[in-house]
């Protein structure tokens, strides 16, 4: 069943996509042919359980799935788990792309 959440988001926001299971949520848009991941959201209860790499897979198939050949996250340095988000995201074959300011951006090329 889809959430209010999901289908608030996707009504409201253009090019913003909601994936969601019992475990939380990812949020992400595309533009062009990358993939940017905009939130990440596992509930507390089931966090360190590998399930944010998991959202990682899928997002990976949803990028596959529309024709993208990249996938795009970033960090805000000092926000709520960013350091734990940074661990995640490098884990999970994302390699650092460039800075801005406190913004890091990383990305990981897909189906090449």
């Amino acid at each position: 069943m889809e959430s209010d959440y999901k289908k608030y988001v996707e009504e409201q926001l253009p090019n913003r996509f909601v994936y969601e299971n019992d475990y939380g949520f990812l949020t992400y848009n595309k533009k062009a042919d990358v993939l940017q991941l905009e939130e990440i959201y596992i509930k507390p209860i089931f966090r360190r359980l590998g399930h944010a790499s998991k959202f990682y897979s899928e997002m990976e198939k949803i990028g596959l799935e529309m024709r993208c050949n990249e996938l795009m996250g970033t960090i805000v340095i000092g926000t709520n788990n960013s350091e734990e988000s940074m661990i995640c995201l490098l884990k999970n074959g994302f390699k650092l792309h460039y800075t801005n300011g406190i913004v890091i951006y990383l990305n990981k090329k897909i189906g090449v």
